[in-house]
């Protein structure tokens, strides 16, 4: 019960009543305690979704056979390969490229595969396999078998920074299957937001940052209000992919200060090389007890180095950019509430490791008004919501494509 009671305590209400301690059980390494219960508890569960006993196609259930088949043998298996072997093999009776494309959309669903359609190109046969590759670059285990006198310093840089050299990863997947398909490995993780490029021979792997933020950074730089997305819950795996989509899709880099990068646990700044302004990008839990009716946020501020002028344009362009990509990260949070509610900081300070002011949400944004959470000050309203609404004399203008 105080695994259950621990578990509580990081959970909003909303989700706690998906909790049942007769679905809790306890298993032991190398041990079989609980797993038939375990198993049975499972098998109930799935026959509850709302896929179970869907009716698919004949040829479906051939194919199948036909992947699981493959996968003893292979772990990777090209698109057009695999669409010239179907089309040919007379017993699938999957004709065309849409109709085998449609059904490997099924089987990634349901888990059987990995497949993205973004990336025709490659199937991941064995599911497993490509988490077990990942496991290699971010288990402290694995990186011990793999240290030698002559990559320390590389090892170094992944364990603190989270910064994942080529030689690093030969040496993590020599004398595996892993490294025979390094590339399309790569890709799919990339593509996932799990890795960053970050150089030619260099990626950056966000969950294995530890460092703590300087605010320092920033000593010498102006900087917006803080932009803030606050959240009931929120895995921090989707602050994560945040930073590494805005480095993908907005074409921004890790920003170095001196002859380091910007990257932190919970706190990276990026380079947006077009507009040249930096964003960084903070994530915030103030869970206290659970009373918070919002208790996570995550936070982006502009900024330029001085004396150049911040442009309200950049911050504008980048919250509708972000907001794009949070919606898309989000899509799967409850269906029934908002996945997340926009606002700002009461106060226009740089960043900093403990919180400065307190967060107004959007909607309860109109005037200036006293802050009701701070010590006696007035926000300004036009001075915050300014830098991300292009406003003239008080009247919002909305740009085009831009939510009001």
């Amino acid at each position: 019960m105080d695994f259950i009671s621990e578990i509580c305590k990081n959970l909003p209400i909303s989700l706690k009543k998906h909790l049942d301690k007769k679905r809790v059980f306890f298993v032991e390494k190398s041990s079989d305690k609980n797993l038939s219960d375990l198993k049975n508890c499972i098998a109930s569960t799935m026959k509850g979704m709302s896929s179970w006993g869907e009716h698919v196609p004949y040829a479906w259930a051939k194919l199948e056979s036909v992947l699981r088949e493959m996968r003893r043998s292979i772990k990777v298996c090209r698109f057009s390969n695999l669409l010239e072997y179907v089309t040919k093999k007379k017993v699938v009776k999957i004709k065309t490229k849409k109709d085998l494309l449609t059904a490997l959309k099924f089987f990634h669903e349901r888990g059987v595969i990995f497949f993205r359609n973004e990336i025709e190109k490659v199937i991941i046969l064995d599911v497993q396999w490509f988490v077990d590759a990942f496991k290699c670059i971010i288990l402290d285990e694995r990186h011990y078998e793999s240290k030698e006198v002559g990559n320390l310093k590389e090892f170094d840089s992944l364990n603190k920074y989270g910064l994942l050299s080529d030689k690093i990863l030969n040496d993590l997947w020599k004398n595996s299957d892993f490294q025979q398909h390094k590339q399309d490995l790569v890709n799919q993780m990339i593509d996932l937001n799990m890795l960053a490029n970050v150089e030619a021979d260099l990626w950056y792997v966000p969950c294995m940052n530890k460092q703590k933020y300087t605010p320092s950074i920033l000593d010498n730089c102006t900087v917006s209000s803080t932009l803030c997305f606050v959240f009931k819950f929120l895995p921090f795996v989707i602050f994560h992919r945040l930073v590494i989509a805005c480095m993908k899709k907005m074409k921004m880099t890790l920003w170095q200060h001196g002859d380091k990068y910007c990257i932190y646990h919970t706190v990276v700044v990026l380079k947006w090389e077009t507009k040249k302004h930096q964003v960084l990008f903070g994530i915030r839990d103030k869970k206290v007890n659970g009373i918070e009716e919002y208790p996570y946020s995550i936070e982006i501020q502009a900024a330029v180095i001085q004396p150049r002028p911040l442009d309200k344009h950049v911050c504008s362009e980048l919250r509708e950019n972000i907001s794009k990509i949070l919606e898309n990260l989000t899509m799967t949070f409850p269906v029934h509430e908002e996945a997340y509610l926009e606002g700002y900081r009461c106060v226009r300070k740089p960043y900093n490791n403990l919180p400065d002011g307190h967060i107004i949400l959007e909607k309860d944004v109109s005037k200036d008004v006293d802050c009701t959470k701070c010590p006696s000050h007035v926000v300004e309203v036009q001075s915050i919501v300014g830098f991300w609404k292009v406003c003239v004399l008080h009247i919002c203008i909305r740009l085009p494509g831009q939510k009001s």
